[in-house]
Order: structure tokens, then C-alpha cells, then sequence
């Protein structure tokens, strides 16, 4: 394989990447896409606009007295002028651009030109002018809806959020986001975001699925759950294919489906050189896993053997064949394990941040990591005390849960953290201190559990959520006018 074809590739996977964390952002925590994070804190600096200097100089030039009163969406109580629909859409594109800032060459955006004249990397029928604005669009009806709600069941903005929009919008520069802006549509957007996500948190609170939820959930949808390791040879016959013929083909297929998982391999490696598929046996070496062992494969309804290899009764060996007539072609499945559950572990851990930069050394903020270790132990030395430790010190973005990391997985956090809690010994209420590049971090393991019933309940959770969501909407009336929100100038 040439240089170029590694390096497009390369390019292929990390976009590929970046799309389904995309995708997962989006239909998980739409809101996320303004403010990054779920934390308060770190709504100051990006609503706020603290972090986005390098912004300074784009001005967006609309005419005052139409920005401030022309109406870009709606609901019952609420509106969103064009001023504030303008200031949404910037924070979604600055934000954006921030958190996949090393991938956007990959990802074809380029923040020099037009936006309107490069195609999205997720899909290439819009531009991503129309994604910025389209998400943007999505996110404002999830915050008129959740702000209507949270009105009609008498929800007032906390001192805690009076506070924190005081100090975003001492931290604001609304020239940032458009030189028409004032600190009025800033104050207007935030109230109406703080409003919408205290709904959601009363909203996400009565709506955790339980173990019993789970397993019920699980029982009835347990193929989905379900992941299984294969390989297959793909047979062609007839004019111009190596096997000349059906009976050729059917010939190998026997041979395939009387073979153990290691003959198989073998025989199927001695036919892809023997057709010249791959130039030499180095170059089949390195690539025969990645195009034809599948791993933690999930079941499909349209791929012509997941209803055998899905099977009870298949395991480890069997082996399947399918017969494509269209395509001239005969296929050979073995199963090399059966399907079960993904029993991948997950892990709940919490953790109190405590950094050089703040204790001005590295040996005083590892003092301090230890004497808050020694309080906790001293004290009730359980999970709320430790919770409520880490909102007071932390200087980690989750300080508002307690410093809780839900559903991690291995090889997502950095290699000592990730360590620590894939330690196969660990167990409920262990803790310790751990050295990361980002300083000392108290942890607190809370538990494991498999991949699968983590599933089982963001599934719920989601559908759940969704459902709260559109029923909000339907209830507010809430409207976008596309011809207002698809001119809003942000870049």
C-alpha cells in the first residue's frame, strides 16, 4: 500500500471517528453542541465567549433594527430574535470548531472561506453553512421547549444560575458574536438556556431507567445486545472470475464448510494470493484481519447470516453458506464465537482534580490531593461525602456531579486514570491518588459492570428522554422560521 493510500485512509478513519461522536453528541445532549460540556462552569467560557479570541475579528453586519426585531423562532411565551438566533448559531459553529479543531483538514472545513461553498464531511447533499445552522435550529427548539415547561411547572433560575450568568456576561464581548449584539441579547439567550436546562435536569432525574427497568429491557431486546466474532470467504465464479464456474465454486464452498477455524483461514488465505486479490504474502498478512476477521459484530436483519449466526443454537465452528445468485457469488461463514451479550467492562468513578497551575507547584497540589483524601477518610468516608468534595475542589468540568465519570470504558480515559480504574482488583470503595498530565487526581471507584447493561440503559434513558422532548414540543407550539434562520450570518 502507497503513502497516499495510507495517508487517505488515515484521514477516512479519524473522520469516520469524529462522525459517530458526532452523531453521538448530537442525539445524546443536543444542548452540548453550545455549550460543550453539561457543565455550568464550563458554559461561562464558552456562552461567554471567553475562550474565543481568536474570534475577535469576525464581525457579522445585519442592520440593527431588523437583528432586534425580526422573530427567528417562537413558542407560547417565548421568542428568539434574529440578534439571538445569530449569537446560538456562532456559539455552535465557535464551539464546534474548537472541539475538533486538529480534525477539521480531515473533515474538509476550512474556517477561511465560505462556509456556504464547502459540503459537510456528514453529509455531502448540504453544506456546512446549512449543519451549523440546521443544528442550531434543533437546539433552540429544544430550549424553547424545555424553558416553556419548566415555566408552566414553575421552575425559577436558582441563585446559582443568577450567579453564573452574572459572570458569564461580565465575561462576554458581544462584538465576538456580531457587531449589532448587545449584552441584552446575551442575557436573553442565557436565561433562556438556564431555564430549559434546569427542566432537562428535573427531567433526566425522574427519568433513570433502574436495575429492574434494565433487565427487563434486556430480556426483551437480547439480540440487539448481542456480538460475535466471524470470518468468511467470498467465492465468485463465471466469465471472467477465478472460479470459471458454478460447480468450481461449490467445490471450495465444501471445502470451506468441512474446515476448522484454522484450515479455514489457511484456505482462504492460499486463495486470495492464489487469485492475485493481495500482491504478495506480506501484504495479505497485514491486512486479512481488518477485511475479514469481524469482531463484536452485531446482529442485522438484512446481511443474509446474522439469523444463523445470531442463532442459539450456532456456536463456536459452525460454519454457513449463502448463496448470492445476483452477484454470481457463494459465501462461507464460521462462526469463531458466539454470540453473548457485550460483557466489555464499564466502570463509575469519581475523582477530585487538583493541578500545579493552581497550587502554584506540583509537590503543594499533591499535598493538598492528600489532606482531602485524609478529610474524607476521617470523616463518613462514603460516596455522598465524596461527592460533595469534589464540587468543592475539584477543577475538573463535572464538578456539579460530584465529580461522577459514568459508563467509562477501557482505553477512554488517559493511561495511569485508565489503570487505576481497569485495575481487576479494584472494588466498591476503593481509592487512592493518581498522577496524570492534567495534575493529582483523589479517585473513588464506584463500580463495574458489562458493556451491555450500559446499553440497555442509555437506551431507555434516551427513548425516554425523546419522548418527554416531543411531547414538550408539540404542547408549546414551538416554530422556526427557516427563511429568518437560514440568513443568520456567523462566519
Amino acid at each position: 500500500m502507497g503513502k497516499g493510500t495510507r495517508k487517505r485512509e488515515s484521514a477516512e478513519n479519524r473522520r469516520a471517528e469524529a462522525e459517530r461522536l458526532e452523531a453521538a453528541r448530537r442525539k445524546e445532549h443536543k444542548r452540548n453542541v453550545i455549550v460543550g460540556v453539561v457543565s455550568a462552569v464550563a458554559a461561562v467560557a464558552i456562552l461567554g465567549g471567553a475562550i474565543f479570541g481568536i474570534w475577535n475579528n469576525k464581525r457579522i453586519n445585519s442592520n440593527d433594527y431588523q437583528i432586534h426585531h425580526t422573530i427567528a423562532a417562537k413558542s407560547k411565551n417565548y421568542k428568539v430574535t434574529k440578534a439571538m438566533m445569530t449569537y446560538f448559531t456562532a456559539s455552535t459553529y465557535m464551539n464546534y470548531c474548537s472541539n475538533y479543531e486538529d480534525q477539521l483538514e480531515d473533515l474538509g472545513l476550512d474556517t477561511s472561506k465560505d462556509l456556504s461553498l464547502q459540503p459537510c464531511a456528514y453529509d455531502d447533499s448540504i453544506t456546512w453553512h446549512d449543519y451549523f445552522v440546521d443544528t442550531t435550529k434543533d437546539t433552540v427548539t429544544w430550549m424553547l421547549s424545555f424553558a416553556e415547561q419548566a415555566r408552566a411547572d414553575g421552575v425559577e433560575l436558582t441563585q446559582e444560575y443568577k450567579d453564573l450568568m452574572k459572570e458569564t456576561l461580565d465575561a462576554t464581548k458581544p462584538e465576538n458574536f456580531g457587531e449589532d449584539l448587545t449584552l441584552d441579547d446575551v442575557q436573553a439567550c442565557l436565561e433562556l438556556y438556564y431555564m430549559a436546562v434546569l427542566q432537562e435536569e428535573k427531567v433526566r432525574a425522574a427519568n433513570v431507567a433502574t436495575e429492574e427497568n434494565i433487565n427487563a429491557w434486556a430480556d426483551k431486546n437480547n439480540k440487539t445486545l448481542l456480538r460475535a466474532d466471524y470470518t468468511y470467504y467470498n467465492i465468485p465464479y463465471g466469465t471472467g472470475a477465478y472460479y470459471a464456474d458454478e460447480a468450481a465454486a461449490r467445490a471450495m464452498a465444501d471445502r470451506l464448510l468441512n474446515s476448522t477455524e484454522e484450515e479455514f483461514i489457511a484456505t482462504a488465505k492460499a486463495e486470495l494470493l492464489a487469485r492475485g486479490v493481495y500482491a504478495n504474502a506480506e501484504t495479505l498478512e497485514a491486512q486479512f484481519a481488518s477485511n475479514y476477521l469481524r469482531n463484536d459484530y452485531a446482529y442485522r436483519e438484512d446481511d443474509g447470516f446474522s439469523d444463523w449466526l445470531f442463532a442459539a443454537d450456532t456456536k463456536a465452528g459452525d460454519t454457513k453458506l449463502v448463496e448470492r445468485a445476483e452477484s454470481r457469488s457463494l459465501a462461507v461463514y464460521l462462526c469463531r464465537t458466539a454470540a453473548s451479550r457485550d460483557s466489555e467492562p464499564v466502570v463509575d468513578v469519581r475523582h477530585i482534580l487538583f493541578t500545579e497551575e493552581t497550587y502554584e507547584s506540583d509537590e503543594a497540589a499533591k499535598a493538598k490531593a492528600e489532606e482531602v483524601l485524609k478529610t474524607w477518610q476521617d470523616g463518613e468516608a462514603t460516596a455522598e461525602s465524596f461527592g460533595a468534595l469534589a464540587k468543592e475542589f475539584t477543577e475538573d468540568s463535572n464538578a456539579d456531579k460530584g465529580g461522577l465519570y459514568e459508563g467509562v470504558t477501557q482505553g477512554q480515559m488517559v493511561q495511569t486514570f485508565n489503570d487505576w480504574c481497569f485495575d481487576t482488583t479494584r472494588k466498591t470503595g476503593d481509592t487512592g491518588i493518581v498522577k496524570t498530565d492534567y495534575g493529582y487526581h483523589v479517585m473513588y471507584f464506584v463500580k463495574s459492570y458489562d458493556r451491555w447493561y450500559l446499553t440497555a440503559k442509555q437506551t431507555i434513558e434516551s427513548e425516554s428522554y425523546q419522548a418527554t422532548s416531543d411531547t414538550y414540543k408539540a404542547a408549546y407550539g414551538v416554530t422556526v422560521d427557516e427563511t429568518v434562520a437560514d440568513t443568520v450570518v456567523f462566519a
